[in-house]
């Protein structure tokens, strides 16, 4: 004969258990079907943000600041190129004048000289005098613009500021500036045209009685 266990109620059953499970599935549907409640959010909708919108506050922001930052660009773009443009007038507009007022201090000097040509009762004398008068015109309009004269005569030779033309044998020492065949002018510190010179070099002999050693021997000699 079989013998059945006795149950107490404590240990639940099989079927008790599968009770259980069902009860608890219902509960959770009914909790996911619930209606969202006031002041609830949609998932990955970030506060503040309109729906149906992907902009969020900070983004409108860092894009309103771009927008600024822009209109600031190009609005210096703008200012730098009126400043090139009025810079560039403005230096045209210096050598334009630079130009007139020389050309306008050499209208003297033009206008003494068709005196003087016209002048045919003129004496030589008057003649001189006329011509003197004009020398003088240009020499103040020269010195106006800062034009000088290049020293060149007993001075030493300066590829930058003369010229040379020829060589001279002569007992000056070699590179010494002999003489002037036209003379070199500077405008501030520029050269405006070098002079054109000719330049003092070793005689033939010099030179030979320096090679041998004859020079260095005589000069012992004298001190």
């Amino acid at each position: 004969m079989t013998v059945q266990p006795e149950t107490d109620g404590s240990t639940p059953t099989a079927g008790s258990a599968a009770a259980s499970n069902a009860q608890s599935r219902a509960n959770a549907s009914a909790h996911s079907t619930e209606p969202a409640q006031a002041g609830d959010e949609p998932h990955g909708v970030a506060s503040g943000a309109t729906p149906g919108s992907t902009q969020t506050p900070a983004t409108e922001a860092v894009l309103a600041e771009l927008a600024a930052t822009k209109d600031q660009l190009l609005r210096t773009l703008a200012e730098l190129q009126n400043v090139q443009r009025r810079h560039a007038t403005e230096l045209a507009n210096a050598r334009d004048y630079a130009i007139r007022d020389f050309a306008f201090a050499l209208l003297g000097v033009k206008d003494t000289l068709e005196h003087v040509v016209r002048d045919d009762r003129g004496t030589l004398e008057q003649v001189k005098m006329g011509a003197e008068m004009t020398l003088r015109n240009l020499a103040a309009a020269f010195e106006r613009y800062k034009i000088s004269e290049i020293a060149a005569d007993g001075a030493r030779f300066d590829p930058n500021l003369h010229q040379a033309m020829t060589q001279i044998e002569s007992d000056q020492p070699a590179g010494t500036v002999l003489s002037t065949f036209q003379k070199g002018y500077m405008i501030g510190e520029r050269c405006l045209r070098p002079a054109m010179v000719a330049v003092a070099k070793q005689r033939a002999e010099t030179a030979a009685r320096a090679g041998d050693g004859t020079l260095e021997a005589d000069a012992t000699g004298a001190n």
